[in-house]
């Protein structure tokens, strides 16, 4: 695990809610009387516009699902390694800077320690793992 990928963590979750959100208005978009996903095909070919729009949205819901599960995929990693940290005070400067979205001197202030002693005990703590695993 490196500090990148630790601190990617909100970003993903930050699309991911993107993605959500995108997928809900897809999911209640309204053409005419009837929902996208009540969309059926019946033939290989498509004259009717409405459903070409319908069928381009439902692909598109698609795609937004499959990079959701990527996502997922990643913070689920983010997660199973915070899950081995063995190091209490660790764990708990990782979980309030890269989970909670703190900044270095707001992790500082919660934990009575310096910015720069916080920084340093995370950093060694992966490199030591990162060597450990080599």
């Amino acid at each position: 695990m490196t500090i990148d990928k630790l601190a990617s963590y909100s970003h993903l979750k930050k699309e991911i809610e993107q993605i959500d959100s995108t997928i809900y208005e897809l999911e209640n978009t309204i053409i005419g009387s009837s929902k996208i996903s009540e969309v059926s095909i019946f033939s290989g070919k498509i004259s009717n516009p409405t459903e070409q729009l319908g069928i381009k949205l439902s692909k598109l819901k698609e795609k937004l699902n499959l990079k959701k599960e990527e996502l997922l995929a990643k913070l689920d990693e983010i997660e199973v390694f915070l899950s081995t940290v063995t190091d209490l005070e660790v764990s708990t400067i990782i979980r309030i800077k890269y989970i909670n979205c703190k900044s270095w001197n707001d992790v500082a202030n919660e934990l009575y320690i310096d910015r720069t002693t916080a920084y340093k005990k995370v950093k060694s703590y992966l490199e030591k793992v990162s060597v450990n695993n080599e």
